[in-house]
């Protein structure tokens, strides 16, 4: 478990060094992925909006064990059939999970469980359709200002 908060609450934390590290490591991944390019902004495109989430996560006793940021875009500045297209995120209803389980338990099989980070970077847009957003604040990816990714 753990407890999130913003940018702003988190620039007043203690612990602000952390989450800078950690919004470092996440930009370096999605980067490293090919999820954006810095872009000059072309005319009447549509920017949307970002913000980053943070998490704390503890262990049983309390510890600190992980820090955790999340770059979120502010999709609701979409305008449909601009940057706002079909969508499709592949997830299993609890009721297959139920029957898969149940299975697996019937013949013995054994079960293990993997958590895929990062796994919605693998989407492919179709040719032509763009989404811009605005550079991630308390990041510095470059100091032109009339880039966005």
């Amino acid at each position: 478990m753990g407890w999130s908060q913003e940018t702003s609450e988190a620039k007043r934390s203690p612990d602000w060094a952390r989450w800078q590290e950690v919004m470092e490591v996440k930009c370096t991944v999605l980067e490293k992925f090919g999820t954006w390019h810095l872009k000059k902004t072309p005319p009447n495109a549509n920017i949307v909006g970002c913000h980053w989430t943070f998490v704390v996560k503890w262990d049983a006793a309390r510890a600190i064990v992980h820090y955790h940021a999340r770059l979120v875009a502010q999709g609701f500045s979409q305008i449909p059939r601009v940057d706002f297209f079909k969508t499709y995120a592949p997830v299993a209803k609890m009721a297959s999970m139920h029957i898969l389980f149940a299975m697996a338990a019937h013949h013995d099989f054994k079960i293990h469980q993997v958590d895929v980070k990062g796994a919605y970077l693998n989407g492919k847009f179709e040719e032509g359709k763009v989404i811009y957003m605005h550079l991630p604040p308390g990041i510095h990816l470059t100091d032109n200002k009339t880039l966005v990714l």
